[in-house]
C-alpha cells in the first residue's frame, strides 16, 4: 500500500474519531450549560430571558462548525464550508431532538447525574457517526443507532406498561389497591373516603367519632416492629402480636388491628370493641377488579401527546 494512502486512511480515521468524540462532548455539556444558562436568565429577566436561547444556540452551532472545520476529513460534508454548515446544522439539531425525546419521554427512566451528562451526549456523537466519509463507519454507526433505539424502547416500555382498565380508573380517581383494602362488619355501613374505607354504625344513636372504624391499606407495614415502637410518651401505648401476621395496637384514643398479608390496618376509636375490630381484621381483602369497576367511572381519555405516542409505540415493537 503507496504510504500516501496509509497517511490519508490514518488521517481520515483520526478525524473520523475526533469528529465523533467532540460531537458527544459537545452536544452533552452544551445542552447542560445552555439549558443552565437559559433557565438562570429567565429567573433573573423574567420571560424575555427565554430570548438567551437565540444566543446560546448559534454558539453551540459555532463550535461544531469549528470542529468540522479541523477535521474536514472525517465527513464528505465537511469539506466545503456550506457543507459544514449543514453538517453543523444535523449534528446540532437532530442530536438535539433525539436528545429531547429521549429524556422527555423516559420520565426518570434515563439516569441522571454524571452518567446522564455522558447519555446526554450520545444522540449528537450518533448522528456524527452516521454522516461520516466512509460507508463502512457510516453503517456502523447507523446499525449501532438502531441497537440504542431499540434498547431504550424496550426499557421503556417495561418502565411503563400499558394500564388494565381498573388500574386505569384508579389513577384517575387517585386512589391506589393498597389504600382500597376492604371489609365487612355487621351492624357498619361502608363508604369509600379519600383516604380508604370508612364503617360507620348503622344505629344513629351508635354513630359518634368513637364507635367508627376505618381501613387503612399500605404497603409499607412492618408487622413484628411492636418491640421498637412501644416507649413511655411515645404514640403507642399497647403493642400486642397475637399471631404471625396479626398485630394489635392502641394509642392515645384509638386501637387497630394490622394484618399481614392483605397489608391492611382496621382502626377505631376505643367506643370499638376489641372483638369486633379483630373481625373486621379477619375479613380484611384486597378490592377486585370488578369491585373496582363498579365503584369508579371510566377513566376519561388520555390526550395523544408526543410522549404517549413514543411509549405506545414502545410498548407495540419492544414490550
Amino acid at each position: 500500500m503507496p504510504e500516501t494512502t496509509v497517511v490519508t486512511t490514518r488521517r481520515l480515521l483520526a478525524h473520523a474519531l475526533a469528529q465523533v468524540l467532540t460531537s458527544g462532548v459537545v452536544g452533552a455539556v452544551g445542552v447542560i450549560f445552555g439549558l443552565s444558562v437559559v433557565v438562570a436568565s429567565v429567573l433573573v429577566l423574567g420571560p424575555a430571558g427565554a430570548l438567551v436561547g437565540l444566543v446560546v444556540i448559534p454558539a453551540g452551532l459555532a463550535l461544531l462548525y469549528l470542529m468540522a472545520t479541523l477535521t474536514p476529513a472525517a465527513s464528505a460534508l465537511t469539506d466545503t464550508r456550506g457543507g459544514r454548515i449543514c453538517w453543523s446544522v444535523l449534528v446540532g439539531g437532530v442530536g438535539g431532538l433525539g436528545w429531547w425525546l429521549s429524556v422527555t419521554v423516559s420520565e426518570g427512566v434515563l439516569s441522571t447525574g454524571r452518567t446522564g451528562l455522558l447519555l446526554g451526549g450520545v444522540p449528537f456523537a450518533l448522528v456524527a457517526g452516521i454522516l461520516l466519509r466512509r460507508w463502512y463507519l457510516s453503517l456502523g454507526f447507523l446499525a449501532l443507532t438502531l441497537a440504542i433505539a431499540y434498547g431504550f424502547l424496550h426499557v421503556l416500555a417495561v418502565a411503563s406498561p400499558e394500564l388494565s382498565e381498573p388500574d386505569r380508573r384508579l389513577a384517575a380517581a387517585r386512589h391506589t389497591r393498597a389504600e382500597l383494602a376492604i371489609t365487612d362488619l355487621p351492624g357498619y355501613h361502608r363508604t369509600l373516603g379519600d383516604r380508604g374505607w370508612q364503617l360507620t354504625p348503622v344505629d344513629p344513636a351508635a354513630n359518634r367519632p368513637e364507635h367508627r372504624v376505618s381501613i387503612i391499606g399500605s404497603t409499607s407495614w412492618d408487622p413484628g416492629s411492636c418491640a421498637t415502637q412501644t416507649r413511655p410518651g411515645g404514640p403507642l401505648r399497647e403493642c400486642v402480636a397475637e399471631q404471625p401476621g396479626l398485630e394489635y395496637r392502641r394509642g392515645e384514643d384509638w386501637h387497630e388491628y394490622r394484618r399481614d398479608g392483605v397489608r391492611a390496618a382496621v382502626r377505631g376509636g376505643l367506643g370499638v370493641d376489641r372483638g369486633v375490630l379483630r373481625e373486621a381484621a379477619s375479613r380484611a381483602r384486597g378490592v377486585t377488579d370488578a369491585e373496582i369497576l363498579a365503584l369508579f367511572p371510566a377513566a376519561p381519555p388520555e390526550p395523544e401527546t408526543v410522549v404517549e405516542a413514543v411509549r405506545k409505540f414502545a410498548r407495540w415493537i419492544a414490550g
